[in-house]
């Protein structure tokens, strides 16, 4: 589940974002493929990894207002932009976030409710 919205299952805070983004160029991409690749700087391990597939292709959401089901998870062939950071985020990062960042929820009063229970 939380490679659909980033949050990390361990700590309960969404994943540290990378550090900085790049663009390189692919070497021989098939006809659908991208010809460059983001990625993004790991504050953990320093590694650049990619941000996005590889596949050139623009996801669209299809859900029939029939079924609920489809309201809650992905439908197959549905790419969550942000997963390929997201899987790196949860194997690599652990605990750890980038110094300074705190304060990733809005504490209003539903916030407050949640933390007296």
């Amino acid at each position: 589940m939380q490679y659909s919205h980033g949050v990390s299952a361990a700590s309960g805070k969404p994943f540290s974002p990378p550090l900085l983004f790049r663009t390189v160029p692919r070497k021989n991409p098939a006809k659908t493929d991208r010809k460059e690749i983001r990625q993004g700087k790991c504050h953990k391990c320093s590694k650049w990894v990619a941000v996005e597939g590889v596949k050139d292709i623009e996801c669209k959401v299809r859900s029939p207002p029939s079924h609920f089901y489809h309201t809650l998870t992905l439908p197959p062939g549905i790419k969550v932009k942000e997963l390929h950071w997201w899987k790196h985020a949860a194997s690599c990062h652990s605990q750890s976030t980038i110094t300074g960042e705190e304060g990733v929820w809005e504490e209003d009063q539903v916030y407050k409710r949640l933390v007296e229970l």
